[in-house]
């Protein structure tokens, strides 16, 4: 953390009091967190794009199956055969 060695340095050179070194000591400990969440939520970003890739295979996938499907079955309409299907009931 080459920001926070400069400052200590100079605090040490201009015999700054001890509070200034405690509030370096802070930033060092708040900077080391924040950099422990940022990697934490890298890494639970990279799970959740693997899932979303695999899920958007598989809907492309079932898409695929359907449109088959779709294209082998006749299609009724009040006892004719026309457009598609009517699955509605009343």
């Amino acid at each position: 953390m080459e920001p926070f060695d400069s400052i200590e340095k100079w605090i040490s050179e201009h015999g700054s009091a001890a509070i200034l070194r405690d509030h370096v000591a802070l930033l060092k400990s708040k900077m080391e967190a924040l950099q422990s969440e940022v990697s934490g939520l890298k890494t639970e970003n990279h799970v959740l794009k693997t899932e979303r890739d695999k899920f958007k295979a598989q809907a492309e996938k079932l898409q695929a199956e359907l449109d088959n499907i779709k294209s082998q079955t006749p299609k009724f309409r009040s006892g004719k055969i026309v457009g598609e299907v009517d699955l509605t009931t009343d």
